[in-house]
C-alpha cells in the first residue's frame, strides 16, 4: 500500500495537491481582476513563489480548486493593501521634503484604491476628501517635525514648511465651456439671429427692395452668418445660465438691433415662396435666413468635438458615447469596495453591486428562471415569454424567436462553409457546429463518470450512461411536456405551472402569449409512439417536428410520452438509431458498416 497519495499528480489543486474535482477547477490561465493588471492565477503565483520554465510547465499543476481560488484571490486583496499602504508611507515622506507629485499621482492613479484603505485603517474622518485636504494638514503631522536626514543635532534643528500649492483656478475647458454657455441653452439658429439682419440688410442694400431674393448669394450669406457667429460678443458665466434671463437678453438684443436700422430695411428678410426643406431632417421654413442657419446648426454639429476634461489628457471624440468608452477605460471614477472591479460610473458600479454581490432573486412567473436584476427579468419575459413578433425565413417558412435562431437557419439552405477546423480538413455552416466538432473529436472529454471512471464529451451522454448501466436516476421527467429537471423538486415546481397556469398561457405546453387570439390558434402538445419518419428514428421531438416542416410541409408539436417505470437513460439505450445508405436506402446496424459501405456505394458514382 503506498505512503503518499499522489497518483494523482499532476492532475491536482497546485495550492491544496488534493485530486482535481470535476467541472469545479479553475485555469491557471484564467485572469482576475484581483490581481494587479487583471493578470493570471499563474502569473500571480510566480510573482509571490517562483517562475516556471516553459519546458517544464506541464510537470506541474494546471489548476485550482474553489477553496483555494478564493484563498488566492483573498491573499492578492491583502497584496495589494500592503502595498498602496507602502505607496502612501512613501508619498508621506516625499511630502516632507517638499515634493508634493508622489502624493497627487497616488491620488489620481489610485483613488478608489487609496480611499478605500484609507477608510479601512481608519485612517480620515471624512468620508469625501481630496489630496489637497491632506496636503494642508501635513504640516502638523509629526513627520513633518522630523529631519530630512538622520543627525546628532537633530533635537535642535528647526524645521519650516512651505509646502506650494497650486491656486484653485479656471481649466481651459471650462473656459470654452463657459463661452458656450449661450449656446448650450439655445438653439444656434436662436443664437446667430442677433447678427442675422445685420447681415441681410448690409447684402440687400446693393440692390432693388424688389429684387431683394434673386440677388442675395446664399453662399455667401452664409458664410457671412458664420464670420459673424464666430465673433464672441461677450464672455458668458461658468455657471448654467437661467433660461428666463437668456430669452429677456436674447429678446433686448434683437429689439436694440431692429430699433437700429431704417424703417424700410426691416422687412429686408428674405422670404421663399415655397417652403424650405431641411435635407437632413424634418425641418421647414419659409424664412430664407432661418434656414441658412439651420444649416449652419447641421455644420457645427457635424464638426463638433468633445475633448476629454481630465488634467494631463488631450484625447477628443466627434460624440458624447466615444467620450464615455474613454472616460470608463482610462479615467476609472467608481471602483468597487468588495472586489475590486473598476467602473466608469456612478449607475454601473450600482449595476455590478446587484449583479455580482447582491442576494436578491427576482424569479420568472412563467419557467424556473431566476434574475438579480430586475432589467434583466422584464427582457426575459418580453423576448421568450411574451414574444409578438417572430423571425420567420423567407425559404422555407419556418418561424424563430430568436433573430440568431434564424441566423443559424438561414446557413442551413446554402452552400457556404465559413468555419473550417483549423486540425483537419472539416468545415462548417455555422460556429457551434465547429464547435461541437472540435469538443467531440480534438478535445479530451471532460465529464467523468464517478462509478466506472469513463469519460464522455458531453452531458447528455454522462447522464445516460449513468441512468442505463449504474441505475441511478439523474433526470426526473415531465409526463405532460417531457422536459426533464434535476431534482424532484424542481419537477414539483415544474408540475404546480401544469395546474396552475397564468393568464394566457397553455397549461398543457406552458407557451404564453400576448393576446387571447393567438392562444386559441396555437399548436398545442400531441403524442405519438415514436419519432421514427422516412426509415430513420429522429431521436428527440425537435429533431422530428423539423423534419415534418421541411420535408412533408406538416407542422407539428409532438411529443413521445415517457415510460415512468424506467429511467430516460434506459429508454434512450433501448432506441436504436435506424442506420440507412444515403443513396440505396439499405438499413445496416452500425455506424462502421455504414461508413463501410458509403465508401463503396458512394464511391463507385464519384468515380463515373
Amino acid at each position: 500500500m503506498p505512503i503518499f497519495r499522489l497518483d494523482r499528480y499532476p492532475y491536482v489543486c497546485r495550492m491544496c495537491l488534493k485530486p482535481e474535482q470535476i467541472r469545479k477547477m479553475t485555469s491557471l490561465d484564467t485572469e482576475d481582476e484581483c490581481f494587479e493588471g487583471s493578470a493570471t492565477f499563474e502569473e500571480f503565483l510566480a510573482k509571490i513563489t517562483f517562475p516556471i520554465e516553459e519546458e517544464r510547465r506541464q510537470l506541474f499543476p494546471r489548476s485550482i480548486c474553489p477553496q483555494c481560488k478564493d484563498l488566492l484571490r483573498t491573499i492578492a486583496r491583502f497584496h495589494a493593501k500592503i502595498r498602496n499602504v507602502h505607496l502612501f508611507m512613501d508619498a508621506l515622506v516625499e511630502l516632507r521634503n517638499f515634493n508634493t507629485a508622489p502624493i497627487k499621482d497616488l491620488f489620481n492613479s489610485k483613488p478608489g484604491s487609496v480611499q478605500t484603505m484609507l477608510k479601512e485603517l481608519n485612517l480620515c474622518a471624512n468620508a469625501d476628501f481630496q489630496v489637497e485636504d491632506l496636503i494642508d494638514e501635513f504640516p502638523q503631522f509629526k513627520v513633518a517635525q522630523l529631519p530630512a536626514a538622520l543627525k546628532v543635532n537633530y533635537l535642535d534643528e528647526e524645521i519650516k514648511m512651505e509646502i506650494e500649492i497650486e491656486p484653485e483656478g479656471v481649466a481651459e475647458s471650462d473656459k470654452r465651456d463657459a463661452n458656450n454657455a449661450f449656446a448650450e441653452e439655445c438653439l444656434l439658429e436662436e443664437v446667430v439671429e442677433e447678427v442675422t439682419w445685420e447681415v441681410v440688410a448690409e447684402e440687400a442694400s446693393k440692390v432693388d427692395v424688389t429684387q431683394k431674393e434673386a440677388a442675395i448669394n446664399q453662399t455667401e450669406l452664409l458664410d457671412a452668418v458664420d464670420d459673424k457667429a464666430k465673433k464672441p460678443t461677450k464672455k458668458k458665466p461658468k455657471f448654467k445660465a437661467n433660461p428666463i434671463t437668456v430669452a429677456n437678453k436674447r429678446k433686448r438684443i434683437n429689439l436694440e438691433l431692429l430699433n437700429s436700422l431704417e424703417p424700410e430695411e426691416r422687412d429686408l428678410a428674405p422670404k421663399a415662396e415655397e417652403p424650405l426643406q431641411c435635407p437632413k431632417c424634418p425641418y421647414k421654413t419659409i424664412n430664407t435666413t432661418h434656414y441658412h442657419s439651420h444649416q449652419l446648426t447641421h455644420l457645427r454639429r457635424e464638426n463638433r468635438t468633445f475633448p476629454c476634461k481630465e488634467q494631463g489628457c488631450a484625447e477628443q471624440f466627434a460624440n458624447r458615447a466615444g467620450l464615455r468608452v474613454h472616460m470608463e477605460a482610462n479615467h476609472v471614477t467608481c471602483v468597487c469596495e468588495t472586489c475590486g472591479q473598476q467602473c466608469g460610473s456612478t449607475s454601473r458600479l450600482q449595476d455590478h453591486m446587484r449583479r455580482s454581490h447582491g442576494n436578491d432573486r427576482h424569479p420568472c412567473g412563467y419557467c424556473e428562471k431566476t434574475f438579480k436584476v430586475k432589467n434583466d427579468l422584464h427582457t426575459h419575459v418580453k423576448n421568450v415569454h411574451l414574444l409578438k413578433n417572430l423571425f420567420k425565413c423567407d425559404t422555407c417558412g419556418m418561424e424563430f424567436r430568436r433573430k440568431v435562431a434564424l441566423k443559424y437557419h438561414l446557413a442551413t439552405h446554402s452552400d457556404v462553409y465559413n468555419f473550417p477546423c483549423q486540425q483537419c480538413d472539416k468545415k462548417f455552416k455555422i460556429y457551434p457546429l465547429l464547435h461541437n466538432h472540435v469538443n467531440r473529436a480534438h478535445k479530451e472529454a471532460s465529464f467523468k463518470c464517478e462509478h466506472c471512471l469513463r469519460m464522455f464529451h458531453t452531458k447528455s451522454l454522462w447522464l445516460d450512461h449513468i441512468e442505463s448501466v449504474h441505475e441511478i436516476q439523474m433526470r426526473f421527467v415531465c409526463e405532460i411536456c417531457v422536459a426533464n429537471f434535476e431534482s424532484q423538486e424542481k419537477l414539483a415546481a415544474h408540475r404546480a405551472r401544469h395546474d396552475n397556469p397564468k393568464k394566457l398561457e397553455c397549461g398543457q405546453c406552458l407557451t404564453a402569449f400576448p393576446a387571447p387570439e393567438p392562444l386559441a390558434d396555437h399548436m398545442c402538445i400531441t403524442y405519438r409512439e415514436d419519432y421514427v419518419c422516412c426509415g430513420r428514428d429522429l431521436f428527440h421531438f425537435v429533431q422530428y417536428n423539423r423534419h415534418m416542416f421541411n420535408k412533408h410541409g406538416v407542422k407539428i408539436n409532438a411529443r413521445v410520452k415517457p415510460d415512468l417505470s424506467l429511467l430516460l437513460g434506459q429508454i434512450r439505450a433501448k432506441r436504436k438509431r435506424i442506420l440507412s445508405c444515403l443513396k440505396c436506402g439499405i438499413i445496416l446496424s452500425t455506424r462502421t458498416q455504414k461508413k463501410q459501405h458509403q465508401e463503396k456505394c458512394l464511391g463507385g458514382e464519384n468515380k463515373s
